[in-house]
């Protein structure tokens, strides 16, 4: 997970769910998260959910969990034809 400050997909992922989550320092957090880099960078993780109560955080892929009361939570899904690495130049705004 070295490097990941510089990846822009982890860049891209941690910086949209922080503002989601009003939160804009959690960034720093979910770049190192495993999960954000397992959906990344393995071609069978289709879906990553992260759920936040604006202070923690916490990481599903391939799975989708009910938020607790007061959460807020969003998610990121692989919709690419094949089987395909996510490049910069693939992310979709």
């Amino acid at each position: 997970m070295e490097n990941s400050n510089k990846d822009p997909r982890c860049l891209y992922i941690a910086q949209t769910a922080a503002s989601m989550f009003g939160n804009s320092q959690m960034a720093s957090a979910l770049i190192s998260a495993p999960e954000v880099h397992s959906f990344l960078n393995e071609l069978t993780v289709k879906v990553l959910q992260i759920m936040s109560d604006g202070k923690k955080f916490r990481c599903f892929t391939n799975s989708v969990a009910n938020p607790p009361p007061q959460a807020l939570e969003v998610h990121f899904v692989k919709i690419a034809a094949g089987a395909e690495e996510i490049t910069q130049d693939r992310i979709q705004f």
